[in-house]
């Protein structure tokens, strides 16, 4: 074999291709200088020359072609499974490393306020799958605006909880998350609170606001389904609430302090609204009406009604006062004859959230009746790995089967235990009304040193 560009073995490789002509014009002059001075790759060039002339040119034309589709397909395929692998990166990047804003999807375990202008704050996912990565603030006007950015759990961020703490420039009057206001001048604002506030406005005839404002107050949930009548002709205006429901006898204080608290909201929340008006039929009884006036609810709550919504903290007073947080849970089961709100056969859910920064391994709780005991559980993961921070699990609650269906309230008392299998008991009692269809969730914290508690969720 003589000293050429290429060895024989790239030659003869190259040499099918060579034979059939489309070879680029300087490996065609390359393998051609090789033959000149190599009797060997010479050889076996003639020898492949005569079997390609054997071959009828129709056949050489379809193994070339069929060539040509394999190396195409191999490359189609090498395509598109690279095209798969960066979309699947880029899926990835996306959800578990860009954070997105998931204010509105967190609750605050504890916020504190210490020498006016420090805020300390923990916030806690309702998501299992999101993962908290970044507490960010901003303040304007006195007003600390939180945002919570967070991603998909993975191997990369799998907390659900996070803590920060943050110095103002000035001393902190309010506190938001997201959309909603935690905190007022000193005064702890509740999620229905900080909604009723969001969802105050100025004029009765803007009906779409004014049944924001039902909604928020759950007035259907606790009355049932209604109409609304607008009287805005000339003022005093007035809002007709026509209630379809037809209320058992002996329920007048019930439905009189509900009526009343709701018309005292409705008349804080919106400016040029004067008088509200229930309708409503009691069986056996006939047609009732409780009409409350803007005079009416002053005297009631002590203080001028359209004052009393003019902040969180104000209107936080005002339900407070009129105990419209608990009207619903405090519906009497023989209000109605039968509760059109849900069939018997369903269950009461509901949630219970670790936002203990301890491991538990298993959550447990028995439900009492009038002090009996009527049934009870547990819940643990299947692989007897830890509870963490953030995971929930469903309580359900049968009628007939984990409470007697007359039942008015069902308590539930929960412990925890450790990985040891100790038990710590979680106070206080959750007391739940068998009417509240609600599907509440409630958080337990604190750790096994200073005890744990247990809070319906903001």
């Amino acid at each position: 074999m003589t000293d050429n560009k290429l060895d024989c073995e790239i030659v003869q490789d190259l040499l099918p291709s060579y034979i059939d002509g489309v070879t680029s014009e300087k490996t065609t002059a390359a393998v051609s200088e090789h033959l000149e001075g190599c009797e060997n790759c010479t050889a076996v060039y003639e020898n492949m020359k005569d079997d390609n002339a054997s071959e009828p040119q129709q056949i050489r034309e379809v193994n070339f072609l069929k060539k040509t589709k394999k190396k195409a397909l191999a490359i189609t395929l090498i395509g598109i499974a690279a095209a798969f692998a960066l979309a699947i990166v880029l899926l990835f990047v996306r959800f578990c490393v860009v954070s997105r804003d998931v204010s509105n999807s967190v609750i605050v375990l504890s916020s504190k306020i210490s020498n006016e202008k420090n805020l300390d704050i923990e916030l806690c996912a309702t998501d299992s799958a999101t993962a908290i990565s970044d507490i960010q603030f901003e303040e304007k006007d006195g007003v600390v605006y939180v945002t919570a950015k967070g991603t998909l759990s993975s191997f990369l961020n799998s907390s659900g909880t996070r803590r920060e703490s943050y110095t103002a420039s000035e001393k902190i009057k309010q506190i938001r998350v997201g959309n909603d206001i935690i905190w007022d001048n000193g005064i702890k604002i509740s999620a229905m609170v900080s909604d009723l506030y969001n969802a105050k406005h100025e004029y009765i005839g803007d009906m779409p606001a004014n049944s924001n404002l039902l909604n928020r107050l759950d007035v259907a949930y606790t009355l049932g389904s209604y109409t609304s009548e607008l009287k805005t002709a000339k003022e005093p205006y007035e809002w007709i609430i026509n209630l379809e429901e037809t209320f058992n006898p002996g329920n007048d204080e019930y439905i009189e302090k509900v009526t009343k608290a709701y018309s005292c909201a409705l008349i804080a929340t919106i400016d040029n609204l004067d008088t509200v008006t229930f309708v409503y039929n009691v069986k056996g009884e006939g047609q009732q009406r409780i009409s409350v006036t803007a005079e009416d609810a002053t005297a009631l709550v002590g203080r001028d009604i359209k004052s009393c919504a003019k902040t969180p903290a104000a209107l936080q007073a005002l339900v407070g006062r009129l105990e419209i947080e608990n009207l619903s849970s405090t519906r009497p089961a023989s209000l109605v004859e039968y509760d059109t709100r849900r069939d018997n056969a369903d269950p009461i859910e509901i949630k219970i959230m670790s936002g203990t920064k301890d491991d538990l391994y298993a959550i447990n709780y028995s439900f009492y009746v009038d002090g009996r005991l009527i049934s009870g559980g547990g819940g643990c993961n299947a692989d007897n790995s830890a509870i963490k921070t953030g995971q929930v699990f469903y309580l359900s609650l049968t009628p007939g089967m984990d409470f007697p269906e007359d039942a008015d309230k069902v308590e539930i008392e929960i412990s925890v235990e450790d990985k040891a299998h100790k038990s710590y008991d979680v106070t206080p009692t959750i007391v739940i009304s068998t009417s509240d269809y609600s599907s509440p969730t409630y958080v337990i914290s604190g750790d096994s040193k200073s005890g744990y508690t247990i809070a319906k969720a903001n």
